[in-house]
């Protein structure tokens, strides 16, 4: 818990930074703690789903504008450490948001809110649009 760490880059040796938890990045345990720590965190996002994202795929074998009516409902997608949070309401979001935010505190984990980015596909009512300037 007490150390240091610097990383080999094209450009050279960065900084000296403290290292905050015992296991670096790329660690060959890394996999391992995927199944222990993230798994479970995507199983209850999943089981507790809110207002998830429902995707509609054309269908192979009827005309392309007919859809699927099931659709795929999803929620989130993850790829190594980076993770998307994904709702079709604020509601559903705040769960989500919530649920791992229980998970980081039980399992003394964090994540880095620095880098949380909130993206929206509606306008807020008092927005004014202006044309033609």
């Amino acid at each position: 818990m007490k150390r240091s760490n610097r990383v080999f880059t094209a450009h050279g040796t960065t900084p000296s930074y403290r290292v905050r938890i015992g296991i670096d990045q790329g660690e060959v345990i890394s996999p391992l703690l995927w199944v222990i720590y993230i798994d479970p965190l995507l199983t209850v996002l999943k089981n507790e789903m809110i207002d998830p994202y429902t995707l509609h795929a054309p269908s192979l074998f009827t005309p392309l504008a007919e859809t699927s009516s099931d659709g795929l409902r999803i929620n989130n997608l993850v790829f190594m450490d980076d993770s998307t949070l994904i709702s079709s309401s604020k509601s559903g979001m705040e769960s989500m948001l919530s649920i791992t935010e229980e998970f980081y505190q039980i399992n003394n984990t964090s994540a880095n809110h620095n880098k949380y980015v909130l993206i929206t596909n509606s306008l807020p009512k008092h927005i004014q649009i202006r044309r033609g300037e």
